[in-house]
């Protein structure tokens, strides 16, 4: 089927493709910024002290792009969870309203038919392709179908250490400090928890998707060897 008669869900269909790879490439961007200001800030702490390790206000500062605003990067890194998790759910937002709109563009007739549609193709896309000969045929489907939620998952693991860093390495000598801390990583948890949920959801429908193709795949083999 053409899109030409869908102009309006086939636009919307291309721009979420746009969006994604941008979300796709952002969250990489983040996740490696924030690991890399974790690591720094561990590096500098002070010697372990009542069992837990400690450090002192990091008086390194980052500056934010195109504001050329500093700010220290102890605070980047306590909003870094709370990023990482919105950015997630967003980017599960865009993979929920691209199936909406790639069903009202035609029929789902499988993977070929989101190639033919998909404009915009992402570097996931290009790194698990699935060509008609692609052997072994059940393990590479496999591997396609499941990129795309393994891939934010490694994500969601990041964010969860981060939170897990900020709240244990993170010394707080006042209330201010203190209640920085714990209120973005309570921010952070709730958008986790749907988050997490959409994730589960996610995980679980491209399951059941590679569970379909390999018993159809097997039914087709038993029928080839009659």
């Amino acid at each position: 089927m053409a899109t030409d008669g869908h102009p309006p869900w086939d636009a919307r269909y291309a721009a979420l493709g746009r969006t994604q790879a941008r979300y796709l490439w952002i969250l990489l961007a983040l996740s490696v910024f924030f690991l890399a200001l974790d690591a720094q800030a561990l590096a500098s702490q002070w010697p372990i002290a009542l069992g837990r390790s400690r450090f002192a206000h990091d008086p390194d500062v980052v500056t934010i792009p195109f504001l050329q605003l500093p700010i220290s990067s102890g605070v980047v890194r306590m909003f870094g969870p709370l990023i990482l998790v919105v950015l997630l759910r967003a980017t599960l937002g865009t993979l929920a309203a691209a199936k909406t709109a790639l069903s009202r563009i035609g029929p789902d007739d499988g993977d070929s038919s989101i190639e033919a549609y998909d404009h915009h193709p992402n570097v996931i896309d290009m790194a698990v392709y699935l060509s008609d000969t692609a052997k072994p045929k059940r393990l590479a489907y496999s591997l396609a179908a499941v990129s795309y939620p393994l891939y934010l998952s490694l994500h969601a693991a990041v964010a969860a250490y981060l939170s897990y860093s900020v709240v244990v390495n993170t010394s707080c000598p006042d209330a201010t400090r203190l209640i920085l801390v714990w209120s973005t990583q309570v921010l952070a948890l709730g958008f986790a928890i749907p988050t997490c949920v959409g994730l589960f959801g996610f995980w679980r429908g491209r399951l059941l998707k590679v569970s379909h193709y390999w018993r159809k795949a097997s039914a087709a083999q038993r029928e080839g060897q009659r």
